[in-house]
């Protein structure tokens, strides 16, 4: 009799491949791979169900030519679950059949793969700036626990793929041991009672052999460390603690007591993650997937922004409002990944560099900070003192910290720290870390061998430290792996049973010992399995890609396949998902007000918002009727510069600055004071979003976004850090000027910036040659005035010329060292200027730049570029090489947008084609022409025909940006790492070659901040012209629509004291004045041809000779004319019987006919207020005989 009431499994625990088919007999199914069976010695693991109907004890295995039994399926529970292993494949046996009871013979029903159901991203469209999250869904015939394998591909390449488990099934203490059982998901725990932290009810009694909480829940996650225990409840995804309360680790409000069963913390949220550290817990709340903390916080630890002694007894969240995707917390510190751009953040105390942050002093960090890896990591995790995660690109393992056991893996035998993320001397690509108090485990792709390393029992059957991963003896694979403080426990994978070893103690092995060190993984007492995944038919997000990686155009899609631990679904993708952004919108466009003076300068302001997030540029123009006079594009500048031997930029993602090259004297601001050299962009110690970056020679100073403030850092042996000292600085240092900036330059021992509220020019640093404009030879420590008092749009520091662009004319003045012309004030010989003065050239400029002894500048009306100084080596680009005082055009008559001059070398960008053009010194191949040759005087595209953003000169190296993707590109000289490319030797690289750096580092404005985009001089502007600024703003794929401001009239100068007439109401307010000029300025508005007039009350009346009212002034200052006003220079039509007004010298400037009409001299200006209620009570007027008299 054939049945199908048998279900039944056939798994290898090694993986040979085999798909085994539906339906398909035992026979049948061991004949097709009995090729591979035989000899091989495998260990096979046999689950059989049976049909609650069937009446049996018994299930046999035994050959089909002899009746020869191999095995016996026992009855195990109550739920008919039989099990065996099958150890005696030697060869001499033939295929395998089955019979029940010694009588009755099946077919078995073999486990079907499991079904994708859905695979689904957001949408079928999704803004540049959002997040694109994953989700997967499959069916199991079976009910099997489910993982899914996803990959994110752009087009036909895999970007980001990963595999998604329910984690946290196992979790190893100090002292004690958690698990959460597959068939049931209930918690148990073994070792150290103390404090109730096994949550079983009792404090008093060790277990020795895994014991459950009594708490009856289903449980996801669980996590065990010093005191205390938390875990996550299936139903309702709320976090539950217990243990030791004090310092308020458990959540509930209670400091000190112990609490012995499980028990709910206050926030009543779902989590998605809970991390118990050594004194307080951190979780990620679902709904938002933001980082809560709660317990001691004297280290910073909690992520509040408070790193003072407190604790806090509730869940609260950290300062940093980004989403995580993963979360760990240790005694002292604690270490995420963040959503968008997977990079690891940490917190906490950071001695002996276990934050990552290129530190290892002792300092506290209140708030999340980025470590210095740009990365993004696929897990993190903490010990006592050292942290180590998983890079995703090539899924090594990075550590940092304390490294004096070995349990960084970077073989060294010293006591010794490192402060940033670092890779071990494995190479192979890791599924899973766990960090230890001392030691480190991780369990390695390949074999899914467990491999550990650091101090203690590390399972290798030594007690030897091990300083370089090393597998355990057992040589099984392994699902996952958990490290404490003194030992260690891991999932098998074959069978999902929990294997523990290392110290013993308390029981926390849970294999029924205390006291005895086991060398070798051993299993525990329990033999439930422990290994849970997804439910069939569960939607599961499965993975969120950051923004930070799409860009508008992109087209992404997610494929999933699911796995039931026996075998794989099929992969099935989601519908394909296009990146759009949306085009900026203009908010604002605002200039001073509705009247400005003639001179004075008109300031333009634009606002635009973007809902992609997008950083903004803005493209201006001054226009006077329908005549454009002025128009230009802005950005953010500084993105990226050079220096004497190193480069540093601002990345576009996150506004960090990144430096490399020579870092011998702290001007890489990575914390470091040794003799290095850094090949590979390497992000400063200050994590902080910069808005502009400039590197001198051997400095480097930045604009911080969030108070526009100026920091340094490097070589400051001459004052030019500005921070009032002489010495160097190897992290970002805050000048003492508490002012916001708008605009900074590093020169060669000194630096200059813009003070942003009043825009005035400020230097600091060496002055031998009078370079810090404020007349004086004194070095100055702190920023310090000009002795010009104009405001400035631009500033650039050289090596001992400082030059800049005034505001009201757009003229360069220059000051400093004048030897070979290098101030364009047309003279040559040895001289200095200690004040700022005007070069030869009247032109107005919109840049200015100087290099070591010669300036170069782009004139506004042509876009031309202008140079002047020393020319050897042709770097003035006009086909000389002779020194030349006064600004000279190049030999390039195009258009430029950027002009860069180097100390012997000048490069600028092309307006038509964005290319970039170099000449002068060229014998390291910095001018990008491929060729080495020492001089070129004529402007000359470099080899790259790509269109630039930007572009940075060195003494003897270039970099720029390129445009199409904002990534940085070197050329030059490659000594000391300058060129970014990876290589510290003594190199020429003569072609623009791109750095390792991956980032873009264009930046922009950000959404909804107001910008000064321009200011237009007052030597453009003439009485009575009406002028109005346009603005549009680009987010470096799409324009806005333009949009105008309000129209502005230049009106006179404001009248001095004693020269104008007021008119008082009969109140005795000033309501109107007319100055000597005949113009006449009213508090209000002008009416004319109003015919019969009223006057009201405490009006200022005007009469014709007959007594009839011709016009009046109320009291809030408006004119009402009987008939029309209007502007005559030339008085023409008055008759001896007109109202005249004449000023104090007896001229006439305006008069009133017979009929009413009032003619002026000059012109109306209304709502004229400063002027009239500033004077008030300084003069007087009175009315006689149709004349206005001064008194």
């Amino acid at each position: 009799m054939r049945n199908k009431l048998l279900i039944l499994t056939l798994v290898a625990l090694t993986i040979i491949g085999v798909v085994i088919a539906q339906n398909q007999s035992l026979e049948e199914e061991l004949a097709s791979i009995e090729e591979e069976l035989v000899n091989a010695g495998f260990d096979w693991l046999v689950n059989a169900t049976i049909d609650e109907n069937l009446d049996s004890s018994t299930i046999e295995v035994f050959t089909q030519n002899g009746n020869e039994t191999l095995a016996v399926f026992e009855k195990i529970n109550e739920e008919k679950f039989y099990k065996i292993y099958l150890t005696e494949l030697n060869g001499t046996q033939d295929v395998f059949d089955l019979r029940i009871n010694g009588s009755v013979e099946f077919d078995q029903i073999l486990d079907p793969a499991p079904t994708m159901a859905t695979v689904k991203i957001n949408s079928t469209t999704n803004r540049s700036n959002e997040s694109i999250k994953g989700y997967c869904k499959a069916t199991d015939s079976d009910g099997d626990n489910l993982v899914y394998q996803y990959q994110w591909y752009n087009g036909s390449t895999v970007y980001f793929n990963g595999t998604l488990f329910k984690e946290g099934t196992i979790s190893a203490g100090y002292y004690h041991t958690c698990g959460i059982r597959a068939s049931d998901s209930r918690v148990l725990c073994w070792g150290d009672s103390e404090h109730g932290k096994l949550g079983d009810g009792q404090s008093s009694t060790d277990r020795t052999s895994p014991y459950l909480t009594t708490d009856s829940s289903a449980y996801l996650s669980v996590s065990a460390r010093g005191a205390h225990t938390c875990g996550i409840r299936q139903s309702d995804r709320r976090v539950l603690c217990w243990g030791y309360s004090a310092n308020g680790r458990l959540g509930d409000g209670q400091n000190g007591v112990d609490v012995l069963n499980p028990n709910l913390t206050t926030d009543s949220s779902a989590y998605s993650s809970v991390s118990a550290g050594g004194t307080d817990t951190c979780g990620i709340r679902q709904n938002d997937s933001r980082v809560l903390c709660w317990g001691n916080g004297d280290y910073g630890q909690l992520g509040d922004g408070s790193n003072a002694t407190h604790n806090v007894l509730y869940p609260n969240v950290t300062t940093d409002n980004s989403s995580y995707s993963s979360i760990s917390a240790r005694q002292s510190h604690t270490c995420g990944i963040r959503q968008n751009d997977s990079r690891v953040l940490c917190w906490g105390q950071g001695q002996y560099g276990r934050l990552g942050d290129g530190s290892t002093s002792v300092h506290n960090v209140g708030n999340p900070n980025p470590t210095t890896d740009i990365s993004p990591y696929i897990s993190v995790s903490l010990g006592e003192y050292h942290t180590c995660g998983i890079r995703v690109n090539d899924s090594r393992v990075l550590c940092w910290g304390n490294g004096d056991y070995g349990q960084l893996g970077d073989g060294s035998t010293s006591a010794h720290s490192v402060s940033n993320p670092n890779v071990t001397t494995d190479s192979s690509s890791y599924s899973s870390m766990e960090v230890g108090y001392y030691h480190t485990c991780g369990i390695r792709v390949n074999d899914s061998r467990v491999l550990c390393w650091g101090n203690g029992t590390l399972g290798d059957g030594e007690t030897t430290e091990n300083l370089n991963p090393n597998v355990t003896t057992d040589n099984s694979s392994y699902s996952s792996i958990s490290a404490g403080r003194l030992h260690t426990c891991g999932i098998r994978a074959n069978d999902s049973r929990v294997l523990c070893w290392g110290e013993s103690l308390y029981g926390r092995l849970g294999d029924g010992q205390s006291g005895v060190d086991v060398l070798n993984p051993n299993l525990t007492t329990d033999t439930s399995p422990y290994k849970k995944g997804f439910t069939q038919g569960e939607e599961v997000l499965v993975s969120i890609l950051g923004n930070a990686y799409i860009k508008k155009g992109e087209i992404w899609k997610l494929g999933c396949r699911a796995y039931d631990f026996t075998t794989y679904s099929s992969w099935m993708n989601s519908t394909a998902m296009t990146i759009l952004s949306s085009p900026p919108t203009m908010a604002t466009v605002k200039i001073n007000s509705t009247t400005n003076s003639s001179t004075e300068n008109i300031k333009g302001y634009c606002n635009a918002t973007d809902t992609d997030g997008d950083d903004l540029a803005y493209q201006y123009q001054w226009y006077n009727g329908s005549t454009v006079y002025f128009n230009g594009t802005l950005f953010k500048d500084g993105s990226i510069s050079a220096g004497e031997f190193h480069t540093c930029g601002i990345r576009a993602n996150d506004s960090r600055v990144l430096c490399w090259g020579d870092g011998d004297e702290g001007q890489l601001g990575d914390g470091s004071t040794a003799v290095h050299n850094n090949s590979n962009p390497n992000i400063t110690t200050d994590s902080s979003a910069y808005s502009s970056v400039s590197a001198g020679s051997y400095h480097t100073c930045g604009i911080r976004q969030n108070d526009s403030r100026v920091l340094c850092w490097g070589r400051g042996n001459s004052g030019q850090l500005g921070d009032n000292g002489q010495i160097e600085k190897t992290n970002p240092t805050l000048t003492t000027d508490t002012s916001p900036y708008s605009s900074v330059s590093a020169g060669e021992d000194y630096t200059c910036g813009i003070r942003t509220n009043d825009s005035r020019v400020l230097c600091w640093g060496r002055s031998t040659e009078g370079q810090l404009g404020d007349g004086e030879t004194t070095t100055r420590l702190v920023p310090t005035l000009t002795s010009d008092t104009s405001t400035y749009l631009r500033i650039s520091a050289g090596e001992g010329t400082t030059c800049g662009i005034r505001a009201n004319d757009s003229r360069v003045l220059c000051w400093g060292d004048g030897q070979y012309g290098s101030l364009g004030d047309g003279n040559t010989s040895l001289h200095n200027n200690l004040n700022p003065n005007l070069t030869t050239d009247t032109s107005a400029y919109s840049s200015v730049s100087v290099g070591g002894a010669h300036s170069c500048g782009i004139r506004a009306n042509d876009s031309r570029v202008l140079c002047w100084g020393v020319g050897t080596y042709g770097r003035l680009g006009d086909g000389e090489t002779t020194d030349n005082p006064n600004p000279n055009v190049t030999t390039d008559s195009f258009a430029y947008t950027k002009i860069i001059a180097g100390p012997f070398h000048t490069c600028g960008i092309r307006t038509n084609d964005s290319r970039v053009l170099c000449w002068g010194y060229g014998l390291y191949g910095q001018r990008g022409d491929g060729q080495t040759s020492n001089n070129q005087a004529n402007p000359n595209v470099t080899t790259d025909s790509s269109a630039y953003a930007n572009i940075e000169l060195g003494r003897r190296h270039s970099c720029g940006i390129r445009a199409n993707d904002s990534r940085v590109l070197c050329w030059g000289d490659g000594s000391y790492g300058t060129l970014g490319d990876g290589n510290t030797a003594a190199h020429n690289v003569a072609n623009p070659n791109i750095t390792t750096s991956s980032s873009p580092y264009k930046k922009g404005f950000s959404s909804s901040e107001e910008v000064l985009v321009s200011i237009l001089g007052n030597a453009y502007l003439n009485v009575g012209e009406n002028w109005s600024l346009g603005c549009r703003s680009y987010d470096f794929t799409d324009y806005s629509s333009w949009m105008n401001s309000s129209v502005l009239t230049i009106v006179p100068y404001e009248p001095s004291s004693g020269t104008g007439f007021f008119i008082t109401n009969n109140a005795g307010g000033n309501v109107a004045l007319f100055d000597k000029n005949g113009n006449f300025y009213l508090k209000g508005k002008k009416n004319s041809n109003q015919g019969t007039l009223n006057a009201p009350a405490n009006s200022f009346v005007l009469q014709n000779s007959s007594g009839t009212t011709i016009a009046y002034v109320n009291s809030t200052g408006s004119l009402f004319a009987r008939g029309s006003i209007s502007e005559d220079s030339s008085l023409t039509g008055k008759t001896s019987s007109n109202l005249e007004f004449k000023n104090s010298t007896d001229n006439l400037i305006g008069f009133f006919d017979n009929q009413g009409n009032l003619k002026l001299k000059g012109y109306v200006v209304e709502n004229y207020f400063s002027y009239i209620l500033g004077l008030f009570n300084k003069m007087g007027l009175f009315f006689n005989q149709g004349l206005l008299h001064e008194r």
